[in-house]
């Protein structure tokens, strides 16, 4: 008899580096564009692994561009459940965007940092774990942000490193 295993939350970090193995074992030269949460607790964790449940995830997206020689590659590194994500080297959720450098990532505010100053907005509701309670991490402008929203519809977009308001 198969038995799940328990579901667990955790942070973006908890998952970060060995999302970053994944993709590299597909495609060394992938660089990471994108990662997104969803059903974000306001602890800043995301219950991974809930029976019936398909939103609450981690997902870290890549991308080789062949230095503008080739087609684009990307792949996404998902985590729906605590233990194997699901790893898809012909990812059609991501599109042709601008990447971190290995400098940013290392730097990046991890999630329960970053819903701690987004609920310290006045007014803001922290974030409850419901399917619309995102957070997504990006490059805009050539700077690394983080945009979270909550179940309210109130949207911050943060500096992903100095979590300054942008």
């Amino acid at each position: 008899m198969f038995v799940l295993p328990e579901p667990q939350k955790f942070k973006m970090r908890d998952k970060l580096d060995e999302a970053i193995t994944r993709a590299r074992a597909k495609n060394p030269t992938a660089k990471l564009v994108r990662i997104f949460g969803a059903a974000l607790d306001k602890d800043g964790t995301v219950m991974l692994g809930q029976q019936g449940k398909f939103m609450p995830r981690w997902e870290f997206a890549f991308m080789d561009d062949k230095n503008g020689e080739a087609p684009p590659q990307f792949i996404t590194v998902l985590y729906l459940a605590p233990k194997v994500p699901m790893v898809n080297d012909n990812a059609g959720n991501v599109s042709n965007m601008p990447t971190f450098s290995e400098e940013q990532i290392g730097m990046f505010a991890n999630s329960d940092v970053v819903a701690t100053v987004f609920a310290s907005f006045p007014d803001h509701k922290p974030c409850g774990g419901y399917d619309n309670d995102t957070m997504v991490y990006l490059v805009q402008d050539e700077v690394p942000v983080v945009h979270v929203s909550n179940w309210k519809g109130q949207i911050v977009r943060l500096n992903a490193i100095t979590l300054a308001k942008l």
